[in-house]
């Protein structure tokens, strides 16, 4: 079910995305939108009105630029919600949770213990020969 939803829309995985998936928690409604819309929503959400950044102050200097942040914002769709689908979202956070434990478990059990003095001294050779590389490059 929810994969059928979520379908049309890129979230990223290896890649960036091309879209966010965005919860309004207050009337637990989730919205896709375009990456670069949903970061700029996002950013405003959370930046105190009269302290932003001097980056973000020549970014937003004209009104246009306000005017055309609003605009994308219509770029936001609501992603219908059927009935479960929050239960299903749920046991699926379960289930990838439990899945990550059980990952965790399995690689602390299989996985040879770190040589923490086979690091130390391997760091130390690799610092040595960068020095070196260094001293013989300013000859």
């Amino acid at each position: 079910m929810v994969t059928v939803v979520l379908a049309p829309y890129d979230f990223g995985g290896e890649a960036e995305g091309t879209h966010l998936l965005l919860l309004d928690r207050g009337d637990r409604r989730l919205y896709a939108a375009p990456t670069a819309v949903g970061q700029a929503f996002l950013a405003s959400q959370w930046t105190p009105h009269g302290e932003l950044p001097a980056a973000e102050l020549r970014r937003f200097a004209e009104l246009s630029d306000l005017a055309d942040l609003v605009t994308e914002a219509s770029h936001f769709q609501s992603i219908p919600t059927t009935p479960g689908l929050a239960t299903e979202v749920a046991d699926r956070m379960q289930r990838a949770a439990a899945n990550y434990l059980a990952l965790e478990s399995w690689l602390a059990e299989h996985l040879p213990k770190p040589d923490l003095v086979a690091e130390q001294d391997m760091l130390e050779q690799a610092l040595a020969a960068l020095l070196r590389h260094t001293e013989h490059r300013g000859e």
